[in-house]
């Protein structure tokens, strides 16, 4: 034999696929697949139709193959700040072979857009790419519309962005049916209910607008700002007070040095002959909580921190009616297309990057997590 071969059972399933090993035969055949048993006489080969056995008096050779997240793992330790495009070929790699994480893949994209904005094409349709795979076409329409804005003579990156359009156009038909319900039910003064929706729709196509037509707002996040303060803690329920978790509401406790009684006793041959009161709890048996012990068996709601919302406003109905219509409107085409999917397309030949993958300063990969480059030993 030409090599070792493995004596371990792989029992786990991920592990089954994690590498290629490629088994050559005496007669010149050749089998890839991944040696998941092996005994005396013979191994067990699992490929992706099934698995079978080869005897090892038939085997002239085993290579072991590198698993994907093994490659991915070199060219991730590998990056540097000078080199961008190592980082696009990263989330290419991640794209193409099936590894890595979303989370991972843009990291990479948006580090590599960052440090050279000629990469925005490549970097946007490795993330399109990436959830594409995956099914999630809301994400990756946004990614390749990204990608055809700053590349948009690229005929490949046009005809992803068009064959995603009508998946965008969905996303926002379904923001703005959203803030239309949700508008209707603060009009109607149910803010709890209304909430929830608007939260969900600050970015719809046309949420901005809301100073044209209530300009008693700034713009959207003043008003979704109201709302929030006018709508009752959901942790204590509007009581702003919970029961104190340390004490379970009783407001003290048993007093541990004279075990509840108050009094300290010292004996002699199970006689009494001497008796104190307890100094710690004041003859009281029990010592008050710390932790309420301003309102005893009390504690401010953490969440709202025992403020009570605003009364319920008296809304400019007019305004939100005016501005609930304007989103009608897009929702049913009555406004030309580009509005009915927001602010027009970004200009063509503009590079767009998220900076929140940036700005921690973590752009080098080592030891399994992303550090700083200075970090980086």
């Amino acid at each position: 034999m030409k090599r070792m071969f493995i004596g371990v059972v792989l029992l786990l399933a991920a592990a089954l696929v994690a590498r290629a090993d490629k088994v050559y035969l005496k007669d010149g055949r050749s089998f890839e697949g991944k040696v998941v048993e092996e005994t005396e006489d013979a191994i067990k080969l699992k490929m992706s139709k099934g698995t079978i056995p080869i005897k090892k008096a038939d085997i002239d050779r085993i290579e072991q193959g590198t698993s994907p997240a093994e490659e991915l793992e070199t060219m991730l330790e590998a990056l540097t700040p000078s080199n961008a495009q190592g980082y696009v070929e990263a989330a290419e790699f991640c794209a193409a072979r099936g590894v890595g994480d979303g989370p991972t893949v843009e990291r990479l994209a948006n580090i590599a857009i960052s440090l050279d904005p000629a990469t925005c094409g490549r970097a946007q349709a490795a993330i399109g790419d990436w959830y594409s795979s995956k099914g999630n076409r809301a994400r990756a329409a946004e990614a390749y519309q990204a990608a055809f804005t700053c590349d948009w003579k690229n005929p490949s990156l046009r005809d992803k962005y068009l064959k995603y359009r009508d998946t965008l156009v969905d996303q926002k038909k379904a923001q703005l049916r959203r803030l239309s319900e949700s508008l209707q039910l603060t009009i109607d003064n149910r803010l709890a209910d209304a909430l929830p929706g608007l939260q969900a729709s600050a970015n719809a196509p046309g949420a901005s607008l809301i100073s044209t037509y209530a300009p008693g707002y700034a713009n959207y996040a003043a008003f979704l700002a109201d709302v929030r303060s006018r709508v009752p803690c959901k942790s204590c329920a509007g009581k702003l007070w919970l029961k104190c978790f340390a004490c379970d509401g009783e407001g003290s406790f048993k007093c541990t040095v004279c075990d509840g009684k108050g009094f300290k006793e010292t004996k002699k041959n199970g006689q009494v002959v001497d008796r104190k009161d307890c100094g710690t709890c004041n003859k009281r048996g029990k010592v008050s909580c710390q932790k309420c012990k301003d309102t005893p068996g009390r504690v401010k709601c953490p969440t709202c921190k025992g403020v009570s919302p605003k009364p319920l406003a008296v809304w400019d109905k007019r305004g939100l009616t005016a501005f609930r219509a304007a989103i009608d409107e897009r929702l049913v085409g009555a406004v030309p297309a580009d509005e009915q999917l927001g602010p027009k397309l970004a200009r063509l030949g503009s590079t767009t990057y998220d900076e929140a993958f940036t700005e921690d300063g973590k752009l080098v990969y080592a030891d399994g997590k992303w550090v700083k480059p200075e970090e980086k030993k």
